[in-house]
């Protein structure tokens, strides 16, 4: 089975974090993950990418 690099808790700026979902993706992408999971605290509106 193939290892896969995930980071399964990230919060952009619409909760507690400080970063847009885009700079999070390229983030991840720079730092070698496969995929990671967007856990803002009580909304979805970071999936709107904003």
């Amino acid at each position: 089975m193939p290892w896969i690099a995930c980071e399964l808790h990230c919060h952009t700026f619409h909760s507690d974090g400080r970063q847009t979902l885009l700079e999070l993706a390229e983030g991840a992408k720079a730092l070698g993950f496969d995929c990671i999971a967007l856990t803002d605290h009580n909304t979805m509106t970071g999936l709107l990418g904003i």
